[in-house]
């Protein structure tokens, strides 16, 4: 799309991708139940959520080695870097832009 930012569309669309890559872990770990469990001398994360679609309850679950669990927050938070990296950048790019309105 042609504007100020169109610099930035390839780099923004490879964070969204990024981040859209994690978010059936992200509804587990944010909105789930997570309980620690030791199977067969491995401790693991086994999350539990619950939903309700057209009224009717579902339940899911996930298990997670802790090195899995690791290296999805690991990801994330690389990810959340780069946005804040990116972010004040074309707010920048935006607010000296004669197109942008200023209130």
């Amino acid at each position: 799309m042609p504007g100020p930012i169109e610099g930035y569309n390839s780099n923004l669309k490879e964070m969204y991708d990024a981040f859209a890559s994690l978010n059936e872990y992200r509804k587990f770990i944010v909105h789930g139940i997570m309980i620690g469990r030791n199977l067969s001398g491995k401790p693991v994360c086994f999350f539990s959520f619950y939903t309700h679609v057209n009224g009717v309850p579902h339940a899911s679950s996930l298990e997670l080695s802790i090195s899995e669990f690791d290296n999805i927050i690991e990801r994330a938070h690389i990810l959340s870097l780069k946005v804040s990296k990116v972010v004040p950048d074309i707010v920048t790019v935006l607010m000296n832009d004669s197109d942008y309105p200023s209130e």
